[in-house]
């Protein structure tokens, strides 16, 4: 199958940002048209507009990665913790033992709460939800056989439902990449 040319110049994709990281970056994501979400390994997370930094709060040690949403921080830790931050007041709102999470990622619901997928080390993805006292509650644990380390995970709210992609490696192939859907929502929200 032929690939589709992508042989574009450096004049066609210009930065409008440039941010002054000094440190591994572990988490990047937009927020809006204006504003970027930074963690790195200096265990900074950093809130970005126009190059400058907006907003930074110190977040835990051995930070390994992090989402943003609705100004709120779901962070992963190198000792396998999964941590809720309110980046406004720079507090910890909870923070529950998540295992080898190397990758997460995080939805809001149309309640407010926030679902959360991690996933690292071997077969497990675990799905949070935030609840109305902040606390974090595993909610869905899926398995992805075979896998020996999921390597990046996505999560979304879809009208209904949540759906999560997953990229993993097996022993015997190359990397898979498996969409599921999940009808649990009911179960997400408050």
């Amino acid at each position: 199958e032929e690939q589709p040319d992508a042989s574009g110049t450096a004049a066609d994709c210009l930065p409008v940002q440039r941010l002054a990281i000094r440190k591994e970056v572990v988490g990047l994501q937009f927020v809006d048209d204006s504003h970027v979400f930074t963690a790195s390994k200096d265990n900074v997370l950093r809130l970005w507009s126009a190059g400058r930094c907006q907003q930074m709060v110190r977040g835990p040690q051995g930070l390994s990665g992090a989402v943003y949403v609705n100004g709120d921080a779901f962070l992963t830790t190198e000792g396998g913790e999964l941590m809720h931050y309110r980046l406004a007041s720079g507090t910890c709102a909870s923070q529950v033992e998540a295992g080898a999470a190397g990758t997460l990622a995080a939805a809001r619901t149309s309640t407010g709460a926030a679902g959360v997928a991690t996933a690292g080390g071997g077969e497990l993805v675990h799905m949070w939800q935030t609840a109305a006292d902040d606390d974090l509650h595993k909610v869905l644990t899926v398995k992805a056989a075979g896998a020996r380390r999921v390597r990046s995970v996505t999560l979304a709210l879809c009208s209904i439902r949540y759906q999560f992609a997953l990229v993993f490696g097996t022993p015997a192939q190359s990397d898979e990449t498996i969409l599921f859907r999940s009808s649990l929502l009911s179960q997400w929200q408050d």
